[in-house]
């Protein structure tokens, strides 16, 4: 008498519904998403090599145009204010850090004057953002 095998049944668990689950997440939150832009001013920062991320609490931060234009945290501010409006944001908070956006097409003695205003203001720590 011959005897049939019994073959084993193969249970598993079908990932097919949650792969497309998933996917449709995905795709719903890259479509939903909201990208904001940094800064109102755009400048085209230099690159650099050797450079270190930074992560401070509430920085200040200047940007500098290839124009000579000079704004703090988005807003144009003239050259015979710079000094006082920096001075006003370190008296008025926690902000002893600077953060210098130059273009690099920016000219050097912008960038020397923003760093002597934060020298005036007691600023702890002065650093040029950089791609």
């Amino acid at each position: 008498m011959k005897f049939k095998k019994r073959t084993p049944i193969t249970t598993g668990v079908n990932l097919t519904s949650l792969i497309d689950i998933v996917f449709l997440l995905l795709i719903f939150f890259m479509l939903t998403a909201h990208f904001v832009n940094e800064e109102a001013i755009n400048v085209e920062l230099p690159t650099s090599e050797y450079a270190t991320e930074i992560n401070e609490n509430k920085p200040i931060v200047v940007v500098v145009t290839k124009n000579g234009e000079l704004s703090i945290d988005a807003k144009v501010i003239s050259r015979e204010k710079f000094f006082s409006a920096v001075a006003s944001l370190v008296s008025s908070g926690d902000k002893k850090v600077l953060y210098i956006k130059g273009d690099k097409k920016a000219k050097l003695s912008d960038i020397v004057y923003v760093m002597d205003a934060a020298k005036a203001s007691n600023i702890a720590s002065v650093s040029i953002e950089s791609e």
